[in-house]
């Protein structure tokens, strides 16, 4: 394949995946909201799409990879600047660019992810104390797990039974 069909097909698949990346942050932020609100539905029909999102984000990575190796570029930090000894410097500012903003883009994901983390986390020991209550044991008595994981002991008691 000649450079300039390379670097069409390349920028074809950068765009695809600057779409994708789009999407998956505007679904991150719905999530946000959803865990906000407690909306379990809502959260559900995210994580669905979230799913969908993810596998066509991974789908066009694999396929820029597989490219770039056909072309025995590689798909490491530096296959830009190989690929870049083969086209127009205008193509390379191009492609350049959209790399810069898919790079953006899964940063911006990544902040959001994490901060959805924290949000559902808050949310899970609010609950925790909440049936801690309930159950009449508002000490806190969690402990550590041979994997450094918190749990509580109180988890492994029945609240009621039919």
């Amino acid at each position: 394949m000649p450079a300039a069909q390379l670097a069409t097909r390349l920028r074809d698949l950068l765009s695809e995946l600057t779409l994708h990346l789009s999407q998956m942050l505007e679904l991150l932020h719905i999530e946000r909201q959803a865990l906000a609100t407690t909306d379990g539905d809502a959260i559900t029909a995210v994580a669905v799409r979230k799913e969908a999102t993810t596998q066509a984000i991974e789908r066009c990575e694999q396929q820029r990879r597989e490219l770039l190796d056909k072309h025995q570029l590689g798909s490491d930090s530096q296959s830009m600047a190989r690929l870049a000894r083969q086209l127009p410097a205008h193509t390379v500012r191009e492609l350049a660019l959209a790399w810069q903003t898919i790079r953006q883009q899964g940063q911006d994901c990544k902040q959001q992810n994490q901060i959805n983390g924290i949000v559902l986390a808050h949310q899970q020991r609010r609950t925790q104390t909440a049936l801690r209550i309930l159950r009449g044991q508002i000490a806190d008595n969690e402990v550590y797990s041979a994997h450094g994981d918190k749990y509580s002991e109180l988890n492994q008691r029945t609240l009621a039974r039919i």
